[in-house]
């Protein structure tokens, strides 16, 4: 009987040993999984950045001869270190970008051309960031009646990415059964753009606004005048890589429902 016995404890102690590291071993790997991890030579590093987003809502800048009020949203990767992780960090960052905005120079750019310079200075100011995105919402001003939102992300190997967006709300159609529809617009910028070739936005507000109050004929759709405004802007506009066009009609007495529809469409390819 103590024979049995001594065999049962012995096996007993062989299991525990075999179980107990395994069971440590899923436990360290879900504990992790949400942390960026780098291994090199068998050995498991340290997380080496984290994300962060901070935003200021209702920011007064003068710009284009102008009161504009703006919303900002800033995202960066960060790379793991002390100083990076502070609130005097992230609001000294901050403090740098209303001031770029604040002294910017010249008032006739463009704000996609702003906020190109705006995210590539706070880069290279920042040689911790492995990437920077800033979102800065444009809101409705007298002269400009529309919401525009300029999106640009620079990493730090160089790449970057550039999206323009406005809002039309209200525009008049030309429609048996349809009064008024919203447009939204955002488009991509091709990556090696120059300052010169940004397009001016309000002319092609124009042409959306022109082409919806002449049409659609009764016997059109909704969605073939929607890519035929797509393919119109991509063919006068080849510095666009893309654009996305949403057409949002209003509900009227007769048809008490929203109708939608949205386009993606890529620039054409040279032949």
């Amino acid at each position: 009987m103590r024979l049995w016995v001594r065999i049962f404890c012995a096996l007993i102690s062989v299991f525990l040993l075999a179980w107990l590291p395994l069971t440590s071993l899923g436990m360290n790997t879900n504990a992790h999984s949400n942390v960026s991890v780098g291994a090199h030579s068998g050995e498991v590093q340290l997380p080496i950045a984290r994300d962060w987003s901070f935003s200021l809502m209702d920011q007064i800048i003068e710009h284009q001869w102008m009161t504009n009020t703006v919303n900002m949203t800033v995202n960066l990767r960060v790379q793991e270190t002390g100083l990076a992780t502070r609130s005097e960090y992230f609001t000294s960052l901050l403090d740098q970008i209303i001031d770029f905005l604040t002294d910017y120079p010249n008032e006739d750019d463009y704000w996609e051309i702003v906020n190109r310079h705006l995210t590539q200075t706070m880069l290279q100011k920042h040689p911790e960031l492995r990437s920077l995105t800033i979102l800065l919402e444009i809101l409705p001003r007298p002269r400009i009646p529309y919401t525009c939102i300029s999106t640009v992300t620079v990493t730090d190997q160089n790449q970057i990415t550039e999206t323009w967006q406005f809002r039309s709300p209200h525009i008049p159609v030309h429609h048996p059964a349809r009064g008024w529809i919203n447009v939204s617009v955002k488009y991509t910028y091709k990556p090696d753009i120059t300052a010169q070739e940004y397009p001016d936005f309000v002319p092609i507000q124009y042409q959306i606004s022109d082409s919806l109050m002449r049409s659609p004929e009764p016997s059109n759709s909704w969605e073939m005048l929607n890519r035929q405004l797509a393919e119109s802007i991509l063919a006068k506009h080849p510095t666009l890589k893309d654009v996305t066009l949403q057409l949002e009609a209003l509900p009227t007495l007769d048809l008490p429902y929203a109708y939608v529809t949205s386009i993606s469409m890529p620039q054409a390819q040279p032949d």
